[in-house]
């Protein structure tokens, strides 16, 4: 009989983290059980769903060196209903006892030798602060088609030029953000939004250390450590959209903009959400309308260029806009056909971003 003794915190937060990577209707076994790592002085805790795999590791007081797997959902569950203090896990044949002052319970474990928990890949890496990483990932994600079975299901980071650019598109929205990095690292890679959520989940706001091999890692400082597997395709050629040269630049306050939005796309199509954007010489009108139920809105805002109308979904247009971090936005379009490009005014030039919408062709 072997035991190891750890704090309910810092095992609880360590099953909370790592938990986010957890399938429980997953087809393979593992990827329901947490995997627990146990030397003489560190308990590091694993789990993965194929794509995703986390760890993070604390300090306990242990006579054993083993690999256990160990049920997810009942381990946390009960785990959960403990107040702080010492745990003490004793390993039997092929059970495992939790004790917790007056409480205990036992459970069945497999062995962990045969975890499918990736080996230490050793890439080119820098560090990277976190704020800037969930940036990254929050502005794009969101557009990253999800119904498909091409390259832009997929978030695209860049590394290049000492900056780490994300760019998605689901053919409708188009989002990049560039942010600046100490490393002359050059990569292209491909991650799944749904690995993306789950890191973006993990981080705050301190110094994250990434690097690149067979997989990308993120590794925090709390112990924290993020592997994602690379999707194996090529991301569209999107370079060609992004150079070109505007003679329609209309300003607006953002809130402004935003605002009328909300109110015209209350009055829309509960289905297209289309909003009639009307631009004049000193001011733009938004309209949404239901003909069929015979409704309309109407808002103005005092800013415009050469005459143009176009039609766009406001929801979509809605956010876009707020993923954009200044008070004031410009919007670029030639025609009512092509595309909207939207981007900050007076945002930082070390941060080079900015999205574009597609109009509703009338």
């Amino acid at each position: 009989m072997s035991k190891f003794i750890c704090n309910r915190n810092a095992l609880h937060n360590a099953l909370s983290t790592t938990g986010k990577a957890i399938n429980q209707n997953a087809i393979i076994p593992a990827f329901s059980n947490y995997l627990f790592d146990i030397t003489k002085d560190t308990l590091t805790v694993c789990a993965c769903n194929g794509e995703t795999f986390i760890s993070q590791h604390f300090p306990i007081d242990s006579d054993i060196e083993v690999k256990l797997q160990l049920p997810s959902k009942k381990l946390f569950d009960w785990i959960s209903t403990l107040s702080d203090q010492p745990l003490t896990f004793i390993i039997k044949e092929s059970t495992i006892q939790i004790v917790a002052g007056d409480d205990k319970c036992s459970m069945a474990f497999d062995s962990g030798e045969d975890y499918p928990f990736p080996q230490a890949d050793t890439g080119e890496g820098f560090t990277i602060d976190g704020s800037s990483l969930i940036d990254g990932i929050n502005k794009t994600v969101f557009c990253a088609a999800n119904d498909t079975q091409e390259s832009y299901d997929n978030v695209s980071i860049e590394f290049g030029g000492k900056s780490m650019t994300f760019t998605a598109t689901n053919k409708i929205v188009f989002s990049t953000w560039s942010y600046p990095v100490e490393s002359d690292l050059v990569a292209d890679i491909l991650l799944a939004p749904s690995a993306l959520s789950i890191v973006q989940s993990c981080m705050f706001g301190a110094p994250v250390k990434v690097s690149i091999g067979k997989m990308i890692t993120f590794t925090l400082m709390t112990g924290i450590v993020i592997k994602c597997s690379l999707v194996n395709k090529k991301f569209i050629d999107y370079k060609p959209m992004i150079s070109k040269v505007f003679d329609n630049v209309v300003h607006f306050n953002r809130s402004e903009l935003i605002g009328a939005l909300k109110r015209s796309s209350i009055f829309s199509n509960d289905v297209t959400k289309l909003v009639d954007i009307s631009i004049g010489k000193k001011q733009t009108t938004l309209c949404g309308k239901d003909v069929d139920l015979a409704r309309d809105s109407e808002s103005v805002l005092p800013s415009g260029c050469e005459p143009l109308d176009i039609c766009v979904n406001g929801n979509l247009f809605i956010q876009c806009l707020s993923k954009l971090d200044t008070d004031d936005v410009y919007i670029e379009v030639r025609s009512p056909k092509e595309p909207l490009y939207i981007k900050s005014i007076n945002a930082p030039k070390t941060k080079q971003n900015f999205m574009i919408l597609l109009p509703y062709a009338l």
